[in-house]
């Protein structure tokens, strides 16, 4: 058996309160837990339900016993953290230390004549594939002021798993039987402790409530960090995709779905697990880090500066540390960092937090069970170059802007976008013409503004209009061409390319 000073003191602190003289509690456990390494998000949920099942079980008196009849709860906990049977039973010793120790003592000042002379006494069991195995039980309550001849003692067997027979209720006498066969094993401890005489065993438990831990994803990406005396909460939220490949050139999407997207559907082991995507701005990069995205099935999380740093020495590191954690296993997200060049070098680092922050990003990324990571930048050779070898990024997308079929797709796509009807073809060919060396962006700029000229409707007068408007210098984006495929030839990476020639634009 072992008691609360086995647990290690900064949990202690962290799930414990100032308890009144006057409760007092006792743990026992099948093995001694040394090793504490779960989110206290998921003991605190799972206490909470406890605690709810305990209150709801007080609440059926027994004092007729013809009415009395036992709560039975079957209730599913959703966790985002692969769980295991080590898990559950440090997950099962915390959660009921956090009970005894919190909750009840708060419950049983409340209704002090009621519980009295009340021992409540959680035990809580493993069940996998029709085996149960008590992990963990206790019992609290008030202590008598004088020495008191009986106290009633209430057991509350739970059962936690991830898997349950449908025939586990079956299982229920056998358990309540060795519910209370424990309280009796420890009753020379708890006699002194309480200050009582004797024990008053029920017939039957309050209840039993069986906890069914399911793997499940959230719809954000949350965390808890503990800074001296105060809890510093960060939530984000995931955001489903704008935009999917069908909106790109087939010669370019044939790449990506053979390279990137194919391979992680299919869960193949080489699948890539990083991807950077560069070119000049405007040419689409976001965009296509969303498609991507969409076309795998994930949701996507933004990852910028401004949700993990911090003014206090310590805390961006902390924060950006426990963020990454928290979504290493996750399948259903992929991370995106845009304008990744806020990663710039550590030899142009002028501050230690920025040293730090390459070293746990780096460490990120050479994690095999990480999720998909999508990186764009208008200039990579600001990035850390460690960040972009091999392994941590697996495919590098280049794309330059785009030729006369590529820039078809894009007019196409902005004009179903905005509703506009009755577009003739020669027309549509007159906006490709005149949009030579044009961004996506600034094509979306150009039928904007020829749509308000046109008061809602686009021809050839509002996007001769339109176009005067632009000031695009063909020799200065030919050059940035020219420079795309040299920086193309210094990359280790496996590229996918896509910077058209003079004759294609």
């Amino acid at each position: 058996m072992t008691n609360t000073h086995n647990m290690n003191n900064v949990v202690f602190r962290e799930i414990s309160t100032v308890i009144n003289r006057r409760y007092r509690a006792l743990i026992w456990s099948s093995k001694e837990i040394k090793t504490i390494d779960l989110d206290l998000q998921l003991v605190n949920k799972i206490s909470r339900n406890i605690l709810s099942f305990i209150e709801r079980s007080l609440g059926n008196s027994r004092d007729n016993l013809d009415v009395f009849e036992p709560y039975r709860v079957i209730k599913t906990i959703n966790v985002n953290t692969n769980l295991n049977k080590k898990n559950i039973e440090t997950l099962s010793y915390l959660s009921l230390l956090k009970i005894l120790y919190t909750d009840l003592p708060v419950k049983i000042s409340v209704e002090e004549k009621r519980l009295g002379k009340t021992l409540v006494c959680p035990s809580i069991y493993y069940y996998n594939s029709g085996y149960f195995k008590r992990i963990i039980g206790g019992c609290g309550g008030r202590v008598c002021d004088e020495e008191c001849s009986t106290y009633k003692v209430d057991a509350l067997p739970i059962i936690m798993g991830t898997e349950f027979d449908e025939d586990i209720l079956t299982y229920e006498e056998n358990i309540v039987e060795d519910s209370l066969d424990e309280i009796a094993s420890v009753e020379d401890r708890l006699l002194p402790m309480f200050n009582i005489n004797k024990l008053i065993y029920p017939d039957n438990s309050l209840g039993v409530l069986i906890l069914r831990l399911k793997k499940s994803e959230s719809e954000a990406v949350e965390v808890f960090i503990r800074e001296g005396f105060d809890n510093v909460v960060i939530r984000l939220d995931l955001r489903k995709p704008s935009w999917d490949l069908n909106m790109f050139p087939k010669k370019i999407v044939s790449d990506i779905e053979t390279l990137i997207t194919n391979p992680i559907k299919k869960s193949y082991k080489y699948a890539p697990r990083g991807v950077l995507l560069v070119g000049p701005p405007g040419v689409g990069k976001s965009v296509l880090a969303e498609a991507i995205a969409s076309e795998i099935g994930k949701k996507i999380l933004d990852l910028k500066p401004s949700v993990y740093r911090s003014m206090w020495y310590g805390m961006t590191e902390k924060i950006l540390e426990k963020l990454l954690k928290s979504i290493t296993h996750r399948t259903d997200l992929a991370l995106l960092i845009d304008d990744a060049e806020f990663l710039v070098s550590r030899a142009l680092a002028i501050h230690e937090v920025h040293i730090s922050e390459i070293s746990i990003l780096l460490k990120y990324l050479q994690n095999p069970d990480r999720p998909v990571t999508l990186l764009t930048s208008n200039t990579p050779t600001l990035i850390d170059q460690a960040l972009l070898r091999p392994g941590r990024i697996d495919v590098i997308i280049v794309l330059g802007y785009p030729d006369r079929e590529s820039r078809r797709t894009i007019i196409e796509n902005i004009l179903k976008q905005y509703d506009v009807k009755n577009v003739s073809e020669d027309l549509i060919e007159e906006i490709v013409r005149k949009t030579r060396w044009f961004n996506s962006a600034e094509i979306d700029a150009l039928i904007r503004m020829a749509l308000s000229k046109g008061d809602g409707r686009i021809d050839i007068e509002s996007i001769e209009w339109a176009r005067k408007r632009f000031k695009i210098d063909p020799n200065m984006r030919s050059a940035e061409h020219q420079f795309l495929r040299w920086g193309v030839n210094s990359l280790s990476n496996l590229v996918i390319q896509y910077i058209p020639d003079e004759q294609d634009m």
